[in-house]
């Protein structure tokens, strides 16, 4: 299915180019003005989908129909703010319970 959204997209790309022996193949970088590639321009391409992308889902998330606990708790796990295991030992927590079973 996917597959089929990528092939449309990329005859899409394709439609009205011509190839042409006479110019010369070159790099083009399209996330930086001079078409250069660098991390600086990767990161901020990166950055901005990301962005772009994180609130179109907290906007699908708060339209959704449900309870506003599990609406709150969804938030927190998209922003990484639920005190999982990992996320506490990342945050420095000792965890050394006998009360839970996944550790």
């Amino acid at each position: 299915m996917w597959e089929s959204a990528m092939e449309e997209e990329l005859i899409n790309l394709l439609t009205g180019k011509t190839l042409s022996k006479e110019n010369k193949d070159t790099l083009l970088w399209n996330g930086d003005k001079d078409g250069v590639f660098s991390v600086k321009s990767a990161y901020s391409t990166l950055s901005s989908q990301a962005n772009n992308a994180s609130q179109d889902i907290f906007s699908a998330l708060w339209l959704a129909i449900a309870v506003p606990k599990a609406l709150f708790t969804a938030w927190r796990i998209l922003l990484g703010r639920l005190p999982t295991f990992d996320n506490l030992i990342r945050r420095g927590v000792v965890v050394n319970s006998p009360l839970c079973v996944f550790l």
